[in-house]
């Protein structure tokens, strides 16, 4: 197997935090990220780059499913286009359920409300990622029992919800500990530093394609796989200002050569943040700075359209990383080979979309399933020498057209 789809020989997701995402800034974003057409801050980039939402919050100066902090807070006025970017996938992450960081108050029913929406429109959010300070009592802390005010996977406590993340597809969570950052070399003061908050220096093993994620465990036991997310600002968290910091830290060269993969960690709302103070990105200031601020996306494009580096949704990565993880071959006869193992609850054509499969004789290769065959596409031959065969990727719906 390849470890990466032809002809990308590395892979990035961006994976966005909800803070400071105001509803206007999201649409156009999502729409330069994700379109060719005329966007409000530029020509579309065509990637594709998914998000996080939350579902409760009373800040104006974010979007959230439901307007308020309670269980029983009413749909917001975006909701149904929010169930565009759920059913289609372009949200497929949890932030926290919310925003509870003014006053706490989150309780099981908040939980079971929004697996409930998203049960009835056939969405799922695979990813879970932890937000903000102590009041956000949901949070989550595998194999960090020491965070003793995240309470979301102890049985219990009002706010448990972790044994709901079977039965709702949470298969991946990010937890605050799981960060890592580019330490300059020598560093070794920052390097001990990093492993005292349990945080990596970014390694081969964040790089490999197949250790994109990791097994852990949550407080109550439930069963979930851990992922890191590239911060590497210095000290100001990651912000739309700093995402050229960021990138430029990312150690390309090695990623390249490893056909490597990285997660970076990004609040996309935030034109930044000093001294305490948190300046929104809003359509019209972005614009009028489109030139420097959006450089880093349009860096990821370039990248991009030159089949060095595939730009894709935070789930679909995480996913693609299990299917290698778990994909067996069997040769059946001369120029046929079977695919074993995946998610046996998708269909072979979700299931393994994007692997891709060395053809070093040159003469051909078919792929099977389960006595099927498989649709593939046929390789010209990449950096190694050899051509492939592809199972192609099953793009995700156009919302915006």
């Amino acid at each position: 197997m390849r470890p990466l789809p032809f002809p990308f020989r590395g892979a990035l997701s961006l994976s966005f935090d909800a803070d400071c995402l105001g509803f206007a800034f999201f649409e156009a974003l999502m729409r330069l990220l994700n379109t060719r057409g005329p966007t409000p801050l530029g020509p579309g980039l065509g990637l594709e780059t998914t998000s996080s939402l939350f579902f409760y919050s009373q800040r104006r100066e974010h979007f959230s499913y439901f307007s308020g902090l309670g269980p029983d807070a009413p749909r917001c006025a975006e909701a149904d286009r929010l169930d565009d970017y759920l059913r289609a996938g372009w949200i497929d992450a949890n932030h926290a359920f919310g925003d509870f960081s003014p006053r706490g108050g989150f309780v099981r029913a908040h939980a079971l409300r929004a697996y409930e929406t998203l049960a009835a429109l056939g969405a799922t959010l695979p990813v879970f990622t932890n937000h903000g300070p102590a009041n956000n009592v949901q949070n989550v802390a595998p194999e960090a029992p020491w965070r003793t005010w995240q309470r979301g996977d102890a049985p219990g406590h009002p706010a448990y919800h972790a044994d709901l993340f079977p039965g709702a597809g949470v298969r991946f969570v990010w937890a605050d500990s799981m960060i890592n950052e580019l330490a300059p070399p020598g560093a070794l003061a920052r390097l001990r530093a990093l492993a005292r908050q349990g945080r990596h220096a970014l390694g081969p093993r964040q790089l490999r394609a197949r250790r994109l994620s990791f097994p852990c465990a949550l407080a109550d036991g439930t069963r979930v796989r851990g992922f890191f997310r590239f911060r590497s600002t210095g000290e100001p968290p990651p912000a739309l200002g700093n995402l050229g910091r960021q990138l430029a830290q990312v150690p390309w060269d090695a990623l390249y050569a490893r056909r490597g993969c990285v997660v970076v960690y990004q609040h996309p709302g935030v034109l930044e943040k000093t001294a305490g103070r948190v300046v929104p990105c809003g359509v019209q200031a972005v614009a009028a700075r489109a030139r420097e601020l959006l450089a880093p996306l349009r860096f990821l494009a370039r990248e991009r359209e030159a089949g060095r580096l595939w730009v894709c949704g935070l789930a679909r990565l995480l996913l693609y990383g299990e299917l290698l993880a778990s994909v067996r071959l069997r040769r059946l006869g001369p120029g046929e080979v079977e695919l074993c193992g995946g998610d046996p609850a998708l269909a072979p054509r979700e299931r393994f979309q994007g692997l891709t499969v060395y053809d070093r004789s040159g003469r051909g290769l078919r792929l099977w399933c389960a006595g099927r065959e498989l649709a593939t596409v046929r390789n010209p031959a990449d950096e190694t020498g050899a051509a492939s065969v592809s199972v192609p990727l099953v793009p995700l719906e156009d919302i915006w057209s």
